[in-house]
């Protein structure tokens, strides 16, 4: 399976697990959404730096997404590099928060603030590849 489908998968999940209200999974599911598309990028434009990450298992998710984000901002306009920046991180420290911090919930309301983070990166990141959406 493309790290495209595993994305769109984890994104069609999120949406399923945020309507049963099972808030801290959503959120895995929704930053996976997007860091897989991080992943098919580097895959598709950079395969080096993409092989470097596979065969390094200290490659951080943090230096993968800044890895990406300074191709995105050279290959593409920076208005939209910076929403994708903005998003991936508030996405990344949710992810981290909802999966090793004690809470047994995350609130709806930081979700839904969640969902429009995930909408944004994946609108963004259409409109200027739009050829993995194919």
């Amino acid at each position: 399976m493309t790290l495209v489908k595993k994305s769109n998968q984890n994104y069609q999940a999120f949406l399923y697990l945020k309507e049963g209200h099972f808030y801290t999974p959503s959120v895995h599911c929704c930053y996976y959404s997007c860091f897989q598309l991080v992943l098919a990028f580097l895959q598709e434009f950079y395969p080096d730096d993409y092989e470097k990450f596979n065969l390094d298992d200290r490659a951080s998710h943090k230096h993968q997404i800044n890895t990406f984000l300074y191709h995105y901002f050279d290959k593409f306009k920076k208005e939209n590099g910076t929403k994708l920046k903005r998003a991936i991180f508030a996405l990344k420290v949710a992810r981290k928060d909802a999966d090793y911090e004690p809470s047994e919930l995350l609130e709806a309301e930081k979700v839904i603030i969640l969902k429009s983070h995930v909408e944004q990166f994946r609108k963004t990141f259409k409109q200027d590849i739009s050829q993995f959406f194919d």
